[in-house]
């Protein structure tokens, strides 16, 4: 099993604090730009390369852009080259159009989702069963569902508004909580993303 980063297009983060040794750089399309602008350097690129201006680059690195006219969008072609049992963090992919937001979403329910998903706004923490955070004080925070399909039940400490057996799901999320205490306590039935919500400048 191997951790790996995925890099895609969409707002992200101005700047990406590498804590991790990821063992691939996967990015795909747009997600190439982004990549060289945290200096990083990418295992594979994959995509139509619609939204690079860098495409010549990406030529005589020995990359070429598949079809536009394709069943995949270029964040699932990334997705694919991960192994069933590997683990993942995402950077991208915010304040974009709706529809491929709901598309990255739909994706979780073929392949894992990410351990962390950072954007423009916001980092997703995958909580399992259970997770305690050092966070910011009075940060906003919000807890969604990971597959709209499945319902789990959470119960928190630290935060202004306990939740107790609270469902999480399509029709029940938990939105604009706030911590207070630095660190809170996130226990599930399941998987769901905890929403750390924070304003940077975009790549």
């Amino acid at each position: 099993m191997s951790h790996n980063l995925v890099v895609i297009g969409g707002k992200a983060p101005s700047q990406f604090d590498i804590k991790k040794q990821y063992d691939k750089i996967i990015c795909a399309d747009s997600g190439y730009d982004v990549a060289l602008a945290y200096n990083l350097e990418p295992t594979v690129v994959v995509g139509d390369f619609d939204s690079t201006d860098r495409n010549e680059e990406l030529e005589k690195l020995g990359y070429k852009g598949c079809s536009h006219d394709k069943d995949e969008t270029d964040t699932e072609l990334a997705l694919m080259k991960l192994y069933p049992e590997d683990t993942y963090d995402l950077v991208g992919g915010g304040e974009g159009r709706m529809d491929h937001l709901l598309t990255i979403f739909s994706l979780f329910y073929r392949y894992n989702p990410p351990q962390h998903w950072y954007t423009h706004a916001e980092e997703l923490i995958l909580v399992e069963k259970e997770i305690s955070l050092t966070v910011e004080p009075d940060i906003s925070i919000s807890l969604i569902p990971v597959r709209g399909s499945e319902k789990v039940w959470v119960n928190t400490q630290g935060l202004v508004w306990e939740l107790q057996n609270f469902e999480i799901s399509a029709s029940s999320i938990s939105i604009s909580n706030r911590a207070k205490e630095k660190t809170i306590k996130i226990v599930s039935t399941g998987s769901l993303f905890c929403v750390l919500n924070r304003k940077q400048e975009e790549v």
